[in-house]
């Protein structure tokens, strides 16, 4: 309807052009043709893309800090180190997604459908991961008492506490 005014109205009037053009539509060669208005990015979308970035950073520095200490028993570093994983990956999928959303925002790209195939995708990924690294834990919590007892049955000290004591003599001279 604006671009019927706009167009039936020669370009000395002023109101009906005005309000064409903040609709979208602008003069290409002699045609009115209509311009898709890409929206601004609101503050929620960059906070997302900022706690994407913080899950990473959080996520690696947990993972790194877990498998460097050794006075931790193993289950718990374990389960810090699933956790920092899991923080990570879904750090970079919510990347993923706050990019695709701020693509589509600002330019235009992708498609609607093409994000909802995209965004579907990496939530499968992130449902996938996480149910992964729950396996993982709990294999190793199975898997683990029956190293230990084979260790054991070997004759091999469990190494653990074979450092902690070494570093407690140490301390103690």
């Amino acid at each position: 309807m604006v671009a019927s005014a706009a167009r039936s109205v020669g370009l000395g009037v002023a109101l009906p052009i005005r309000s064409a053009i903040r609709s979208g539509w602008r003069i290409v060669g002699a045609k009115w043709v209509y311009i898709r208005m890409i929206g601004s990015v609101p503050l929620n979308l960059i906070l997302s893309l900022v706690f994407g970035v913080g899950q990473v950073v959080a996520g690696a520095w947990l993972a790194w800090h877990s498998l460097q200490s050794v006075r931790r028993p193993h289950w718990r570093a374990a389960l810090l180190i699933a956790v920092g994983l899991w923080f990570i990956v879904s750090g970079v999928i919510e990347l993923f997604v706050s990019g695709m959303e701020t693509s589509q925002r600002l330019t235009g790209v992708p498609a609607a459908g093409t994000f909802a195939l995209w965004h579907g995708r990496a939530d499968a990924t992130l449902y996938t991961l996480s149910a992964a690294l729950a396996l993982g834990l709990v294999a190793y919590a199975l898997i683990s008492p029956l190293m230990k007892r084979l260790r054991m049955a070997s004759g091999a000290e469990d190494t653990t506490v074979g450092e902690d004591a070494a570093r407690e003599g140490e301390q103690g001279r």
